[in-house]
């Protein structure tokens, strides 16, 4: 969890194929609780950091 006061965030690490499952649940779960849909953002890693040659 990042942002811990009451406009945080979370970040959700799962493997990719999941995406859609967990959408419709949180979205469901947001709508049982009278709320709009949450914002959320899909990021794919990157291949992580390396030596540059200069």
């Amino acid at each position: 969890m990042t942002g811990g006061g009451f406009g945080g965030c979370v970040v959700a690490v799962l493997p990719f194929n999941k995406m859609d499952a967990v959408k419709r649940a949180l979205g469901a779960f947001w709508h049982a609780k009278g709320m709009r849909p949450q914002l959320g953002i899909v990021a794919r890693p990157s291949a992580g950091a390396c030596l540059l040659p200069i």
